[in-house]
């Protein structure tokens, strides 16, 4: 029961050829198109995402490198300033020690030294925290550290050391 060349032009044969034809999706009112322009823009706005993540990654790193040249510059005239308070107030102290200033005078010059040197320690804290910002913004992180793993219990005794 070969089909032959009559029997395909018989209506239910036709039918069937009919419906692979609309099957085939050639009409199907610019779906097709309109799911290749949803992909399309689906990856320019990704892109888009991608590019505005690095562009935002740069400045970080930018603002980080520049907070710690200015804070570098700043804690370098502090120490300094705290250096010669330090050696304002010796010279204080040696010349109330002599007799030739008042002891208003050493503590004057004291207090000045601490607040320089509070004041140099301060912008060390704060270069190293801008040093930490720097880290992070260049990708580094931190998180838990993960627990050692448990020791193995031993399968075999230790042998005896000789003379044990």
């Amino acid at each position: 029961a070969s089909p032959t060349l009559a029997d395909l032009l018989k209506s239910s044969t036709r039918a069937f050829g009919i419906g692979a034809v609309l099957a085939i999706p050639v009409f199907d009112g610019g779906r097709r198109e309109a799911t290749v322009a949803q992909g399309q823009a689906e990856a320019a706005l990704a892109l888009a995402q991608h590019r505005e993540r690095v562009l935002t990654a740069f400045k970080e790193v930018e603002d980080q490198l520049v907070a710690l040249q200015v804070l570098a510059a700043q804690g370098e005239q502090l120490g300094q300033a705290s250096a010669l308070s330090q050696q304002a107030a010796g010279t204080a102290s040696s010349l109330w020690r002599n007799g030739l200033s008042s002891h208003l005078e050493v503590l004057d010059a004291q207090r000045s030294a601490w607040r320089h040197e509070g004041a140099a320690l301060q912008a060390q804290a704060a270069r190293q925290q801008a040093t930490v910002g720097l880290i992070r913004a260049l990708g580094g992180g931190w998180g838990e550290v993960p627990a050692p793993p448990a020791p193995r219990p031993v399968s075999q005794p230790l042998a005896q050391a000789p003379g044990s």
